[in-house]
């Protein structure tokens, strides 16, 4: 346990640095003012435990890029639905600006410099750029929680360095959207492969997200429930939770019951070449596009 003491008017801190060396340093609190130095105190012995504990021997600093690899792999390990979507906002845009820097040392003037390049090159939506400042937010949130970080996190910015949060094409929204003849070609065209179209069916007339529909197997689907059959959305993707975390029970429209039962008993058959288990996924990955995947 280190402590502090005065030196005129001004308090220093003692403590053991990384290096198990006893060390001084001035703190900017006067005399008087024993309560805030001792609570930076225990902020500094706090960062230095939390770094010994991180870090392995003889790995260097912890740096940006090297706290990120390891919080990708704790969310990775946790089941979060978008990991890997956080793991390419950091490789390529975050990392190649800052990930130099060590992570104690970041400042909000170097995340102003790396929004205004992101912003300078035109090449992303302000969605975008707010996505990866939310992903970058949350990094430092967890820095700081796991007292890595002393003091308050950078990311700080406001809309005034983020720009306004809007579509690049302004006319764009509007238009994205299916139009009920679109969605019957989706479903009903036969010149698309009959798994697409259940697919499209989920999602179309479900309304399910796409993971949501990748997750959905058999002992989801209860076409005996009354007066409509029923779906519990429950997993995205095979993470066992939906992106929200909340499971649902959806009714099955009319056309989509159709739809899946005509799938159950002659297509899903005919493309895997067996009658299908209550664990098995409604829509699965055909054999011969799963055997590419395993030979890529």
């Amino acid at each position: 346990m280190g402590c502090i003491y005065k030196r005129g008017t001004r308090l220093w801190i003692r403590f053991k640095g990384p290096d198990g060396r006893w060390t001084q340093q001035k703190t900017s609190h006067l005399v008087g003012s024993e309560a805030k130095a001792r609570k930076l105190l225990m902020e500094v012995e706090a960062n230095i435990e939390a770094g010994a504990e991180f870090a392995d021997a003889g790995s260097g600093p912890i740096t940006v890029a090297r706290y990120a690899q390891k919080w990708l792999g704790d969310r990775e390990s946790l089941g979060l639905a978008d990991w890997s979507g956080d793991a390419a906002r950091l490789k390529n845009h975050v990392l190649p600006s800052i990930g130099t820097l060590r992570l104690d040392e970041v400042r909000p003037r170097h995340l102003v410099e790396m929004v205004r390049t992101l912003r300078g090159s035109a090449k992303l939506a302000p969605k975008t750029i707010y996505n990866v400042y939310s992903t970058l937010k949350a990094l430092f949130r967890d820095a700081k929680i796991g007292d890595l970080l002393i003091g308050d996190s950078p990311t700080i910015l406001t809309k005034y360095q983020l720009g306004e949060n809007v579509d690049k094409d302004p006319e764009w929204r509007g238009t994205a959207r299916y139009t009920r003849a679109e969605l019957e070609i989706l479903i009903s065209d036969e010149r698309i492969p009959i798994d697409r179209r259940v697919f499209y069916a989920l999602e179309g007339i479900g309304g399910l997200r796409l993971g949501e529909v990748a997750g959905l197997r058999f002992r989801h689907h209860d076409a005996g429930l009354s007066p409509l059959g029923g779906i519990l959305v429950a997993t995205s993707y095979d993470t066992g939770r939906t992106k929200t975390r909340q499971p649902r029970r959806m009714p099955v429209h009319p056309t989509l019951a159709a739809i899946l039962a005509e799938w159950r008993l002659s297509g899903w058959v005919e493309m895997m070449g067996r009658q299908p288990t209550l664990d098995d996924l409604i829509v699965p990955m055909p054999p011969e596009h799963a055997a590419r995947r395993r030979e890529g």
